[in-house]
């Protein structure tokens, strides 16, 4: 998940771009989605939103 926020804006010599952020965490909502709607369930889903946010960048 790391690597995921790095490519998306995160770089340690400068500050996160909010607007790779919005991108990237925007994608991240767009699969989820589309995998409530293929049938994953709530807990599995609720684990990916969670990792996700504990990896959020500090801005």
């Amino acid at each position: 998940m790391c690597a995921t926020w790095k490519r998306c804006g995160r770089n340690p010599v400068r500050r996160p771009d909010p607007g790779r952020l919005a991108r990237c965490l925007t994608t991240f909502g767009y699969g989820i989605a589309v995998q409530a709607a293929s049938g994953v369930g709530r807990d599995e889903l609720q684990e990916m939103a969670d990792a996700a946010l504990r990896n959020w960048p500090p801005l």
